[in-house]
């Protein structure tokens, strides 16, 4: 009878496992690594692209921009590490993007060997669908 408790046990977990890996909402898993290098520049990938510099000076902007036609709104929440920061003084950017005004975003930041995207996310909408919880990527700021 306990070997029999164990194998359902061990079975149960399985599933709810399994059904929990099915939920698909892991922004961490599917995070574009995939810079892209041009010069002294590199940027992310997807709707939703952050350009940095690959090495800092001190300060440095931050450039967001998307390449999708239509009516779009993005909503931007960015992380820096702690050793950096922002122009509003945190490591953390919230900002909304819409269409109507334009497809790039700037914002500054202060520090060296700075750390982008970790938990870093994006909303995409637009009258026929919305993306949630979409992964910025990660990249380092030497």
């Amino acid at each position: 009878m306990a070997n029999n408790t164990g194998i359902i046990i061990f079975a149960i977990v399985l599933v709810a496992g399994v059904i929990y890996l099915m939920s698909g909402n892991f922004p961490w898993l599917d995070a574009p690594n995939d810079n892209i290098v041009s010069g002294d520049l590199q940027t992310t990938q997807g709707i939703l692209q952050r350009t940095v510099p690959v090495e800092s000076d001190g300060s440095f902007q931050v450039k967001y921009s998307t390449e999708e036609p239509g009516e779009w709104g993005i909503i931007v929440v960015d992380t820096v590490s702690s050793n950096c920061k922002f122009s509003n003084g945190g490591t953390q950017y919230k900002s909304v993007m819409l269409y109507t005004a334009g497809n790039e975003q700037f914002v500054e930041v202060t520090g060296t060997n700075c750390e982008f995207g970790v938990g870093a996310t994006y909303d995409y909408v637009t009258k026929e669908e919305t993306l949630t919880n979409k992964p910025i990527g990660i990249q380092i700021v030497s």
